[in-house]
């Protein structure tokens, strides 16, 4: 079974994304954070001024709610133990 010249050529491009996806991943610049940085800061800035203030429904306050009642219980339950032992 005889590859040919095509079949090398396809395994020497895989071989290559892959060993340039590997350095990219390694060694990524600091400026390329930064500029990625800088670019969600002004999406989240475009985004504030379209947005507005947030108007929450009470169907969005529940999940809120509970699980601030739970948060509360499990640290009074775990303060409780403390000031047992």
């Amino acid at each position: 079974m005889a590859f040919g010249l095509g079949s090398s050529r396809v395994i020497f491009t895989l071989v290559y994304v892959i060993v340039r996806s590997v350095l990219v991943v390694l060694f990524r610049r600091d400026l390329s954070k930064d500029a990625e940085l800088l670019v969600l800061r002004h999406e989240n800035a475009v985004l504030r001024r379209h947005v507005g203030r947030v108007r929450y429904e009470p169907a969005d306050l529940y999940p809120l709610e509970y699980s601030i009642e739970w948060l509360t219980c499990a640290f009074a339950c775990r303060l409780d133990m403390v000031m047992v032992s």
